[in-house]
């Protein structure tokens, strides 16, 4: 590796070296989530960063690949407590690549104890430039069910790996 400095003597940054590109999105918007409907974007609508400006928000949240590589995606998000949940009934957590569903990430099953529902997961996809992702979300609790209003607990994290 090669050292290079400016005029004033500082370190500039190798131009072989690829920058960081990445996104870190959260929401405490408590998004309503129908019960047993098709699955629905989740709007992350608090940006921690975004590198490349690479998210739109809203109803039609996505990130769109600012260049051509593998980017790791993680993401969490909580129910709100509810008493709702009955034995069978389930959430399920996926993301989408171009609009098509590409891998679930979670999906979990009520077993009989009251409170919340935690979902979560990661995967890396490969992306061409403009290719995008979103998340989804499905839940069959027997009515409709907001996102708990904690953006600790309800977020997205995506990075550029190679």
């Amino acid at each position: 590796m090669i050292t290079v400095y400016d005029a004033q003597g500082r370190v500039k940054l190798d131009p072989q070296v690829p920058s960081f590109c990445g996104a870190r999105y959260s929401t405490d918007a408590g998004q309503s989530i129908p019960n047993n409907a098709a699955a629905v974007i989740i709007n992350f609508e608090d940006v921690d960063y975004d590198t490349d400006s690479a998210v739109t928000i809203g109803a039609a949240w996505k990130f769109t690949a600012p260049a051509t590589g593998y980017y790791h995606l993680d993401c969490f998000i909580l129910f709100s407590t509810t008493t709702g949940w009955a034995q069978g009934e389930r959430g399920h957590l996926a993301v989408y690549k171009n609009g098509v569903s590409l891998a679930v990430l979670s999906r979990n099953d009520y077993e009989g104890n009251p409170g919340y529902m935690p979902l979560s997961g990661s995967t890396t996809v490969h992306l061409t430039i403009n290719d995008y992702i979103d998340i989804r979300v499905q839940q069959n609790s027997g009515a409709a069910l907001a996102l708990l209003t904690d953006a600790t607990f309800c977020y997205v994290n995506i990075e550029k790996v190679g």
